[in-house]
């Protein structure tokens, strides 16, 4: 656990790299594997490259309509093919005289009907044996063949010839004969035949589908496609020209006939390889990001891999949708990943994320700069504006920008190309309407992914922040001064951080369980002391020790109330790596000559390194040092928020503070408009008045 803890910490780069390369290798694979022709055209649009001349000499394919067309045609003239079952009769015969033999009990042995029984099967079986040889005819209009057709190819012993319908008895009219027959010569056995032995006719002229289609493939196949034929050198279209229909299916045929030449080549690999490096590349700046704007995410395996496996996931997501014919592209939501990321992350790191992304899916999707396009526009929207997932009206408020933006979006590149609204493809809006109802999946996924990778989400930094949790109680009964002192923390840091864009919800829980520790020995700190003062009964270092101590006991008791580990770092950082000043100068006092005790004296750390953090610092120190102050005037704040900050950096507590010097002189100011808004501070009026 602890070397998982390590690695979690401080990733190793190796470990980095791994994770980097199997994100690079699966989405690769994801890329369709044709080289893609270089030239981007529409019928009806400007041909916006140079003058266009046939490299080869290449044959004109015939459009789709003119295709579909002779298709349609070869299927209404097609003759389907039936077989002649041989046995069929024999079967028949054999049923029907089994039925006859059992039926004999049912009749007296002096009647007349069993007497005829015998000369009924000896008849019906010479008149099968006809109506079998001249075939009986079903046609199944479940094959999807019309059934108004007339000639089949029929095969017996192998051989295909052509027939006539009506050449063959149907079902129907096998049995009318059969049955007219019977009445005729058997009259008092027509009830027996019509419901015991009619039914077991069966026809002997079969559909076989499997020849029948293949027969229609291969005549499909042979269709001639091509039209004509362009020989290397002509021009096909000259620059600012319009693609009319005939340049259009010269252009088209040429485009088939680069991709499927490039597959005949073998070249697949080599299509994968350019894929590799331009995910490679890809990814390799999202790397760079990470490593000079993000250190907190590439030294974490689970934030890393939470980005990873994001990128990856909408990868997919994007490669499936595109293979299915039936789902338009548009519907994929990746404005869910930059919601997410927000709620864990800031701004940047969204936005960064959702550009890589759209990078590697334009690629994926044959919809290209289009797709991209609309995405950007919707991932900028999700950025931009407030989606706090815990907020409902705001978030719905953000779905809807987030679907008019798509909308307004598609309606600009319509008009561009099209040049018309009569040709928008509509359908697209459906797409893209249900993309923003299912950004909604970033509700759920938030809660999901908070489990999964252990981060904390504003929903319940905010469930944390009710003063009326348990632990937050238990400190208000405890230790009534600390948890006021807290309160005063959290509303500081909160306005601070508000000030400068950081994360104001969590620097306000954090503010507000970083002292919990001081539950256990309440009475031994300065804001929850009555008259009597137990230190004044204790030996400085140990004193110290008790003191000190509050922030290790305030990690063990967040760990057992299962506090998120961003609200636990807050309590290890808020006093970093300074000294108990009062009680190391008492000590000093009685042993001058006293050396290695330093440590003794200091808080075990480690220093802030977040905004969040290094503001909770601040603000407690600032509090709880104005406690014991009296000031006269707004300067005295002033000069005290000065000082109290300076010693900060001379004491390198902010060593490793993301904090910068403009934010840091932001928040100085909240904290001396605060403080005097707190103590009231008089204004200093000029000594001499007239």
């Amino acid at each position: 656990m602890n070397l998982l803890n390590e690695i979690n910490r401080n990733l190793p780069p190796l470990l980095r790299a791994i994770l980097f390369l199997a994100a690079i290798i699966a989405i690769s694979f994801f890329f369709p594997v044709n080289a893609s022709f270089k030239y981007d055209f529409k019928k009806g649009r400007v041909w916006k490259y140079e003058d266009f001349y046939a490299p080869a000499d290449f044959p004109i394919r015939k459009s789709k309509i003119e295709i579909d067309s002779i298709r349609t045609n070869l299927m209404k003239d097609f003759i389907p093919v039936f077989n002649k079952v041989t046995d069929r009769d024999q079967d028949v015969i054999s049923a029907m005289e089994k039925l006859i033999k059992d039926s004999n009990s049912k009749w007296d042995e002096a009647s007349a009907i069993q007497e005829q029984l015998p000369v009924l099967s000896k008849f019906i079986s010479n008149r099968l044996t006809q109506i079998y040889d001249k075939g009986i005819f079903l046609f199944p209009v479940s094959s999807g063949l019309p059934d108004t057709i007339k000639v089949i190819q029929l095969q017996a012993k192998g051989v295909l010839s052509l027939k006539y319908i009506d050449q063959f008895y149907s079902l129907k009219s096998a049995r009318d004969e059969l049955t007219s027959e019977v009445q005729k010569n058997f009259p008092d056995l027509t009830e027996f035949w019509q419901s015991e032995l009619s039914s077991l006719l069966r026809p002997n002229i079969e559909y076989n589908a499997v020849l029948s289609q293949k027969i229609l493939d291969e005549e499909s196949n042979s269709i001639v496609k091509a039209s004509g034929k362009v020989n290397k050198g002509e021009i096909i279209i000259r620059k600012g020209a319009v693609v009319d229909e005939e340049s259009y299916q010269q252009l088209m045929s040429l485009k088939e006939r680069h991709e499927s030449q490039a597959l005949d080549k073998n070249s697949k690999w080599q299509v994968y390889v350019g894929h590799l490096l331009f995910s490679m590349l890809v990814m390799g700046l999202f790397y760079l990001y990470l490593v000079y704007k993000a250190p907190e995410v590439i030294n974490s395996f689970r934030k890393l891999s939470f980005f990873l496996l994001l990128i990856v996931l909408f990868s997919y997501i994007v490669y499936v949708v595109e293979k299915n014919t039936f789902i338009g592209v548009y519907i994929v939501p990746i404005c869910v990943v930059p919601i997410v990321i927000k709620n864990f992350f800031d701004e940047k790191l969204a936005f960064i994320t959702i550009i890589i992304l759209i990078l590697i899916a334009s690629f994926i999707t044959t919809l290209g700069l289009d797709f991209a396009f609309l995405m950007i526009l919707g991932g900028l929207v999700a950025v931009l504006i407030e989606t706090e997932t815990r907020y409902w009206a705001g978030f719905f408020y953000s779905i809807f920008l987030i679907i008019f933006a798509f909308f307004m979006g598609y309606l600009c590149i319509s008009l561009i190309k099209e040049g018309s609204l009569d040709a928008i493809n509509w359908k697209n809006y459906n797409w893209l309407l249900l993309n923003g109802v299912l950004t909604l999946l970033a509700y759920p996924m938030i809660p999901l992914v908070e489990r999964i990778f252990g981060f904390t989400s504003s929903i319940t930094l905010a469930e944390l922040s009710d003063l009326n949790k348990p632990l937050l109680k238990k400190l208000s009964i405890r230790a009534p001064g600390t948890f006021q002192h807290s309160i005063q923390v959290a509303n500081m840091a909160e306005a601070a951080a508000n000030k400068i864009g950081a994360n104001a919800l969590m620097v306000k829980v954090g503010a507000l369980y970083h002292d919990i520790g001081k539950i256990k020995n309440p009475g031994f700190f300065v804001e929850n002391t009555g008259e009597r003062n137990p230190h004044n009964e204790l030996a400085p270092l140990e004193s110290a020790k008790i003191i000190i101590d509050h922030v290790n006991e305030g990690v063990l008791i967040a760990k057992e109330y299962n506090l998120p580990p961003v609200i636990i770092d807050f309590i290890r950082t808020h006093h970093g790596t300074t000294k108990v000043e009062y009680f190391y100068r008492k000590y000093l006092e009685n042993n001058p000559k006293s050396e290695g005790t330093d440590a003794l004296f200091t808080y075990p750390g480690p220093r802030p390194r977040t905004k969040e953090q290094t503001l909770l610092m601040i603000a407690d120190s600032l509090e709880a040092a104005s406690r014991s102050m009296q000031f006269n005037s707004a300067k005295d704040i002033e000069q005290f928020v000065d000082v109290i900050i300076q010693q900060k950096l001379i004491g390198a507590q902010l060593q490793h503070s993301e904090l910068s010097f403009e934010e840091l002189e932001m928040a100085k100011k909240i904290f001396k408009k605060m403080l005097k808004s707190i103590y009231h501070a008089r204004i200093e009026y000029p000594k001499n008045l007239d």
